[in-house]
């Protein structure tokens, strides 16, 4: 998301912003031969929105989600991990013939919610159990980002889960998300997970109801 602040004449934590209160984004008015930047985007946002569709076709589930922030780290086994800790459900729309050419809509039917897959690694993985209200939990949609920040905060103190949240993420700024080799995926810290203050737009597939209840029979 970081690189797409700068194309609408705009910065990448106001795009945060606007995806905390759950406003529409435009992404891409237009496209422009003579940036590179811009047409990077629009191949990037094409894979995403081909993708979304045919996934939408086939299981009929819409997974697209703004991710932000990003844990980074490994469990207590050793297992690498690196994905987002809460999701923003979204629509991506593209217009071929009109301006913009690409927008970004809240599912304001949908719930801010937890990454409950990263959660259902995390009880595996660092052999620890979260109570049962903890899969129900729900976030409210806000523009104060210092105030979502801090309610994270005192969830995971709530629920003793042992994630760190970086100090950099209370500066409200946001990172570009880098492409890391296996060498510093496998430097990561046993036992060490850290909150980056990085956002994707991404397909992040939820486990339903009915996975969640195997699980726990497993």
């Amino acid at each position: 998301m970081a690189e797409m602040g700068y194309l609408e004449n705009t910065t990448p934590e106001e795009l945060i912003k606007n995806i905390l209160g759950r406003k529409q984004l435009k992404l891409l008015t237009k496209l422009d031969a003579r940036l590179a930047a811009t047409n990077h985007i629009d191949r990037r946002l094409n894979a995403i929105y081909r993708e979304v569709r045919t996934l939408f076709e086939e299981v009929g589930s819409y997974d697209l989600y703004v991710g932000y922030p990003f844990i980074e780290g490994k469990f207590v086994d050793d297992t690498v991990v690196r994905c987002p800790l809460v999701l923003f459900p979204v629509r991506l729309t593209r217009n071929l013939h009109e301006k913009p050419r690409w927008s970004l809509s809240p599912l304001t039917d949908q719930p801010i919610k937890l990454n409950k897959t990263f959660f259902l690694a995390y009880e595996q993985f660092q052999f620890q159990r979260l109570p049962a209200d903890f899969w129900e939990l729900e976030l409210e949609p806000t523009t104060d980002w210092a105030g979502f920040l801090t309610s994270l905060h005192d969830l995971i103190k709530t629920y003793e889960i042992e994630i760190n949240l970086n100090p950099r993420l209370f500066d409200q700024k946001l990172d570009r998300f880098p492409d890391y080799q296996a060498d510093t995926l496998k430097s990561f810290k046993t036992g060490q997970l850290k909150c980056q203050s990085q956002a994707v737009l991404g397909i992040f597939p939820q486990s339903d109801s009915a996975l969640l209840q195997d699980y726990e029979t497993i």
